[in-house]
């Protein structure tokens, strides 16, 4: 609704003009009526759609094709050896303490024979056989591994296991004098090292040994003059006279192993009185080397048994170095009681 005065469009319930003022008076408004329009109506007309011809796909003749004949291949047969019943069948028997075992192929028993389960004494039967009998003594024979050339010897040379070797080997070494009867062997089947003398070795012919010329000196300084010392008593006395007695062991050690090398005609070192005189002179340096010289010699040195003592000598060394040569002292005569033992 608006102003008619100046066309202040108005509120619907509004009175007066708020621009003008003027008072507003109601008009009513009559809506024209609107005739509804009808739409035409058209006449459908049937619309005839032409006929379509039904088109036939033209008839193929079908052919029949025929498949080419395949011919069937066969196999070749392919014969199959036959095995030999000697190897198939456990027809084997034999005899472990008081008790039969078995039965095994013959593939069985050759293993056996050569893991040494059984023995060429050990007592075997089949059903062909009329009694048992010694492995040896069958067919299985030719199984059996020569002894004489069989590796299983070892020795001791220099304090390390040399093998293993066969028998006809340490034959030889009995013969170029690598072996003697005091040397140490063993074999599997053996508790423990034993002396050549008390194996079946023994029997093979030794050369005699050949003697060596002793000198003058040597007849005269043998390891008996070498007498075992109490390695504890040595400490205390060292301590209690304020090392004083430390120069008499010193001496001892340096005579006795003069005389452990001169009876095994190894090399010897200073005399023991110019190994103290040495020492005093140079404050204990020349002390140092004779360590180092008394691990060598210990090294050179061959025990009954046939081994050596291990070289100590850097090990000395570096003791005496770090100020502690009782510690040297106590490992050259722990060395040096062994051989007075023996």
């Amino acid at each position: 609704m608006f102003c008619k005065n100046c066309g202040h469009k108005l509120e619907d319930d509004a009175k007066f003009c708020s621009n003008c003022g003027t008072k507003v008076t109601t008009v009513k408004m009559i809506e024209p009526e609107i005739e509804e329009v009808k739409e035409p109506e058209v006449e459908e007309k049937e619309v005839q759609q032409p006929e379509v011809e039904e088109v036939k796909e033209p008839e193929v003749e079908e052919k029949e094709v025929q498949q080419p004949e395949v011919e069937e291949v066969k196999e070749p047969e392919t014969e199959v050896p036959e095995v030999e019943k000697s190897e198939a069948v456990s027809e084997w028997y034999y005899v472990e303490n008081n008790d039969s075992k078995g039965s095994f192929t013959l593939d069985e028993m050759k293993a056996k024979i050569e893991s040494k389960e059984i023995k060429k004494s050990t007592l075997v039967w089949k059903a062909s056989m009329t009694d048992w009998a010694k492995l040896e003594d069958t067919e299985l024979s030719e199984f059996l591994v020569n002894e004489a050339e069989a590796k299983v010897w070892y020795y001791v040379e220099n304090n390390d296991s040399k093998g293993p070797f066969s028998s006809t080997e340490m034959n030889g070494f009995l013969m170029s004098g690598i072996l003697n009867n005091d040397s140490f062997i063993w074999k599997e089947g053996m508790a423990d090292w034993s002396r050549l003398r008390n194996t079946e070795l023994c029997t093979n012919e030794v050369p005699a040994p050949r003697v060596e010329p002793v000198s003058h000196n040597a007849a005269h300084s043998m390891p008996n003059n070498v007498k075992e010392k109490s390695i504890g008593l040595c400490i205390v006395l060292s301590i209690v006279t304020c090392g004083i007695y430390c120069l008499y062991w010193l001496y001892c050690l340096a005579k006795d192993l003069n005389d452990l090398c001169d009876s095994q005609n190894q090399e010897k070192g200073s005399d023991a009185g110019l190994v103290i005189v040495l020492s005093i002179v140079t404050c204990g340096i020349y002390q140092l080397y004779f360590m180092y010289k008394a691990g060598k010699m210990l090294a050179s040195l061959t025990r009954s048994n046939g081994t050596h003592p291990s070289d100590d000598s850097v090990i000395l060394l570096v003791l005496s170095i770090f100020g502690l040569p009782l510690i040297s002292y106590c490992i050259i005569q722990s060395n040096i009681n062994d051989f007075a033992k023996n």
